[in-house]
């Protein structure tokens, strides 16, 4: 039986390493906020965002919009960019 505790407490250790390297998976989507504040304004010019002095790209708004769909997002944008 000590085998199989051995084998227990390797799991738990990997466990404990998973949340040690990615403690907070919400920290990428911290930034969708700042798009619908109401400080925001839009320059119809450039289609950008305007907030608090900073020029957010309207295209921003949808990596933010879901943690799932985030890399499929960028990885069209990537496509889009590199054609």
């Amino acid at each position: 039986m000590s085998g199989s505790k051995t084998l227990n407490s390797k799991a738990f250790a990997q466990m404990d390493r998973m949340k040690t390297l990615n403690p907070k998976p919400d920290t990428l989507n911290t930034g969708p906020d700042a798009l619908t504040d109401p400080v925001k304004t839009f320059n119809s010019a450039t289609k950008t965002y305007d907030y608090e002095g900073k020029t957010l790209n309207s295209g921003m708004k949808t990596l933010n919009t879901t943690p799932n769909a985030k890399n499929t997002h960028i990885a069209s944008y990537n496509c889009t960019a590199a054609g």
